[in-house]
């Protein structure tokens, strides 16, 4: 399955990023909120990140839970593409006022590693 998405890596170390799964519907039953995070390089072309984001009921707009995610990132050597394995934790809000400090509590549960593949956004002259 191809969820179409845009990530922004700054040169500070933070990154943001949006998804297909940020509105709801097939096939993701939930809203998730834009997702923010940190990234440090770990090699020549290998780069690490942790993000989080919120999910929530897309028709009540309730709090549902919190990802924690990690990523590895490998650069091709053009520089224009990248692969790498996501990994997601994720920590279950009993209500939407009470959920977990996703920094320190164990995760709920963790979801297998997805496999990603990407091209950089070019302007062409």
């Amino acid at each position: 399955m191809n969820i179409p998405a845009i990530v922004t890596v700054n040169r500070d170390g933070t990154l943001a990023s949006s998804d297909g799964s940020d509105f709801g519907g097939p096939p993701f039953p939930d809203q998730q909120s834009p997702i923010r995070g940190v990234w440090v390089r770990r090699g020549a072309h290998t780069f690490e990140g942790k993000a989080i984001f919120f999910s929530g009921d897309a028709e009540t707009g309730e709090l549902l839970h919190i990802t924690g995610s990690r990523i590895i990132i490998e650069l091709g050597d053009d520089f224009d593409h990248i692969s790498g394995t996501l990994f997601r934790d994720v920590f279950e809000c009993p209500t939407p006022f009470t959920c977990p400090d996703p920094l320190t509590a164990e995760p709920d549960r963790t979801n297998p590693p997805v496999p990603f593949q990407g091209t950089r956004l070019r302007v062409e002259q």
